[in-house]
């Protein structure tokens, strides 16, 4: 998430200017703050105005000059754990730092893990999609939750061919 706050701001500088915005970004990415970095270190722009004019983490020091860098640490913030993620700015030199709560992060995981986002995710009224290990010819995940790890209906040859998907018709 650092990094693709980078990359925002690669294109788009004003976003931590302007209070809003830089708020509704944090927001939009599920962090506790997002901190922005000088060549010095420096916290210049925060969603936490607490923390502005203190220094970034010093294993993120590195992401100064780094363009590639990119790390994250464990950490204790108003006696709670949380998780920081630093990356290099893209813009100029400087350091992207973003925290978040353990039950944050572990919200952001879930929402990545691919096989909760297809039991969640049903296809217009009642389409369906499915992750099927094709070498058991049976689900991984599927919609409807009850059928992992169950064997698949379809036949394996439609699974020979060279395209990722297929469709199919159940009594209608």
């Amino acid at each position: 998430k650092a990094r693709v706050v980078s990359m925002m701001l690669s294109k788009n500088v004003n976003i931590i200017s302007d209070e809003s915005s830089f708020e509704e970004l944090r927001v939009a990415i599920g962090a506790d703050v997002i901190s922005v970095a000088d060549k010095d270190g420096i916290i210049r722009y925060s969603t936490d105005m607490s923390v502005e004019e203190s220094s970034a983490y010093e294993e993120f020091m590195p992401a100064v000059d780094n363009k590639v860098f990119s790390e994250a640490v464990l950490s204790e913030s108003g006696g709670r754990n949380v998780v920081v993620t630093g990356s290099s700015r893209l813009d100029e030199d400087g350091i992207i730092q973003i925290q978040f709560t353990l039950e944050n992060y572990q919200q952001q995981i879930d929402m990545s893990d691919l096989s909760s986002a297809v039991t969640q995710m049903p296809l217009l009224k009642n389409g369906h999609l499915a992750v099927i290990d094709i070498e058991t010819n049976t689900f991984i995940s599927h919609t409807d939750s009850y059928l992992n790890g169950s064997a698949v209906q379809f036949a394996p040859e439609k699974f020979s061919e060279e395209e990722d998907w297929f469709s199919s018709e159940y009594e209608g």
